[in-house]
């Protein structure tokens, strides 16, 4: 059997009492029940993170150094996320909802038992949101009283404060501590090699090889030029005064005298001499690698030192400096109007299903005598 949309206004002129109690009924009870419903207070706070809030001291230092790039490879002073992200995992920490539960008493605010079951309301009545692209976090919280919203609102800030500044205390001083150690390390170690280099220059009469052995090069250049102008000249005066003339007799001598100096130089081995200028070629390959090695040792632990004490001292004063871990931008405050329920869209809301499920309920029944009545007819 069909019915028309005539049939239908027919039947609600008929069934209209049916229609308007129910409807009524919905309006009276959702109304009775909105205004049964405690009103929820909210109070909301924006905080934006310190520079050095989350930041550990090795990120600035390498990113100040260009070195971002071995940071990230080496997951170097890097939390892993953002400070905002890590101030949200702060807020949530059993941490904080347990000292926030004992000091409100919240356990017979929210009338329940178990800690867990207080803390899974709390973070239900709790609100954080993220605005990466500024920087900010909004933290809210709903509460019965408004007084009591604004006072667990200041105390999360101040146990956030509190706890992210431990943190980063005891990071600090873990990150202090292995610093110290490595400096004192480090700088040990460049005096053993300060030491050595001073000993193999007292024993070699060693100051810079490269230098010493050029200017050897250049005394021994300078000595065979004036051996061989000699031998030039004595060759003269042997043709023309004889070999045994007086004249050629120095000169023998003095070319000697000068190939005895070059020899010293270039074979003989004189250690009683502890800082000759000029060293023995005999020991050059093992003097030039010797003073190699010690002198690349010393300077890489230069640089080492010249890295780790920046560290080393800005450590030293972040352990005894009181920061913020934070920026307050909004202040929390006392909410002045409930946020919640929103008793008009409960009575309206109400009102409209009750007056669809009456209409439906009208239908259903006239449907059902309509076929129960042709079906008596038939049989």
């Amino acid at each position: 059997m069909k019915y028309n949309i005539f049939d239908l206004i027919e039947v609600i002129k008929l069934k209209k009492k049916i229609l308007i109690s129910f409807t009524l009924f919905g309006l009276i009870s959702s109304s009775v029940i909105s205004f049964l419903l405690p009103n929820i207070y909210y109070t909301y706070s924006v905080i934006k993170p310190s520079e050095d809030s989350g930041v550990n001291i090795f990120s600035s230092v390498l990113g100040a150094k260009g070195l971002s790039g071995i940071q990230r490879n080496l997951n170097i002073g890097s939390l892993q996320y953002s400070d905002l992200d890590y101030f949200k995992t702060l807020i949530l920490s059993r941490s904080i909802a347990i000292k926030l539960i004992d000091e409100f008493d919240l356990r017979n605010v929210y009338k329940q038992k178990y800690y867990f079951k207080t803390i899974k309301e709390l973070q239900e009545n709790t609100t954080i949101q993220l605005d990466n692209k500024s920087n900010v976090l909004i933290i809210g919280i709903y509460d019965k009283k408004p007084e009591r919203a604004y006072l667990m609102l200041n105390r999360y800030l101040a146990l956030l404060d509190s706890l992210v500044n431990n943190i980063k205390k005891e990071n600090h001083t873990k990150d202090y501590e292995i610093l110290k150690s490595r400096y004192l390390f480090y700088t040990q170690e460049l005096q053993s090699f300060e030491d050595s280099l001073k000993q193999f220059q007292q024993k070699y009469g060693i100051i810079i090889p490269t230098e010493q052995y050029t200017a050897a090069i250049n005394t021994i250049s300078e000595l065979e030029l004036q051996k061989t102008i000699m031998e030039l000249e004595l060759d003269k005066i042997n043709k023309l005064k004889g070999i045994n003339s007086p004249e050629s007799q120095s000169l023998r001598e003095q070319i000697k005298f000068l190939k005895d100096k070059i020899n010293s130089l270039t074979t003989n081995i004189d250690t009683k001499d502890r800082f000759k200028f000029i060293p023995s070629f005999n020991l050059a390959p093992e003097i030039l690698i010797t003073y190699s090695r010690l002198f690349q040792n010393i300077q890489i632990r230069q640089k080492l030192i010249e890295f780790i004490y920046p560290l080393y001292e800005q450590l030293k004063m972040d352990l005894t400096k009181e920061s913020s871990a934070f920026i307050v931008i909004d202040k929390p405050f006392i909410p002045e109007y409930k946020t919640k329920p929103k008793r008009a869209i409960i009575i309206l809301t109400s009102t409209f299903l009750m007056f669809i499920f009456s209409f439906m309920y009208i239908y259903l029944i006239e449907f059902w005598n309509k076929n129960k009545y042709k079906n008596g007819i038939e049989s």
